[in-house]
C-alpha cells in the first residue's frame, strides 16, 4: 500500500521530471536533509501561562527532532528559518516543497520523503547507490575508480563513504541486493571458518 510519504515524493518527482531536474532536486533534498539534521537554531516563542498573560522564552531547537516537530513554533516562523537555512543551498522548487510540507504539518516527515524521492530518482536515472565502508578515509579518486569498476549493465554507481575501523583494512560495499566484502576482517573470518575444529590453526 502506498504511503503518504511516497505520494509526496512521487508528486515532487513528476514536477522534477517535467522540469528536467530529477538529479538536481534529488541532490538538493539530500543537502536540505543534512542541514535540518545537524542545525541548532534559537527562536523566540510566545508562551501563555496563568502568571503572565504573555512572556517570551528562548528555546534551543535541535535539528529535526524538535524544530520540525515543535508545535509551539508557528508555520510562518518555520518557513523563515527554512528560508534562512536553505535559500543559498537549494532552488525554488525544493524550497517551495518545504513550505508545502510545513503548511500540511508534514515537515517532520521530510527525511523519509527525501529517501523515497531518492529511490524513485535513482531508478529513473539508472543509478545504483551503495554504502562504501573502509577502515580509513579514501580519497575521491579511489572512490571514483571503485565506482567505475562496480558499474555494470549501463548503470551508474554512486558510493556514500563511511569509516569503520573494525574492518582493519580493505573495504566493504553494501547495496540493497548485494554485499561486496574485500576487508581484512572478512578474510580473517573466512580463515577462522576454514580452520574451525583443526588442531594446527596458524597465527589466529
Amino acid at each position: 500500500m502506498e504511503t503518504l510519504n511516497q505520494k509526496y515524493a512521487e508528486a515532487l518527482f513528476r514536477l522534477a521530471k517535467k522540469q528536467d531536474q530529477v538529479r538536481k532536486i534529488r541532490d538538493e533534498l539530500s543537502e536540505a536533509d543534512k542541514i535540518f539534521s545537524s542545525m541548532r537554531v534559537s527562536v523566540k516563542l510566545g508562551v501563555q501561562d496563568e502568571e503572565e498573560s504573555s512572556r517570551k522564552v528562548q528555546a534551543e531547537v535541535d535539528g529535526r527532532n524538535l524544530f520540525l516537530k515543535d508545535e509551539r513554533i508557528s508555520s510562518d516562523v518555520k518557513k523563515d528559518i527554512a528560508r534562512t537555512l536553505l535559500e543559498d543551498k537549494v532552488g525554488s522548487a525544493v524550497l517551495q516543497f518545504v513550505y508545502i510540507l510545513i503548511d500540511k504539518n508534514r515537515i517532520s516527515s521530510f527525511h523519509q520523503i527525501q529517501k523515497e524521492y531518492r529511490k524513485i530518482a535513482n531508478k529513473d536515472l539508472g543509478i545504483r547507490e551503495g554504502r562504501l565502508e573502509s577502515a580509513r578515509e579514501l580519497d575521491k579518486d579511489q572512490v571514483k575508480k571503485l565506482a567505475e569498476v562496480l558499474s555494470k549493465n549501463g548503470k551508474e554507481v554512486e558510493l556514500n563513504t563511511h569509516i569503520d575501523e573494525s574492518l582493519i583494512s580493505g573495504f566493504r560495499v553494501v547495496f540493497d541486493d548485494e554485499v561486496i566484502d574485500r576487508s581484512t576482517k572478512e578474510e580473517i573470518r573466512k580463515i577462522r571458518e576454514e580452520w574451525n575444529g583443526k588442531d594446527d590453526v596458524p597465527w589466529i
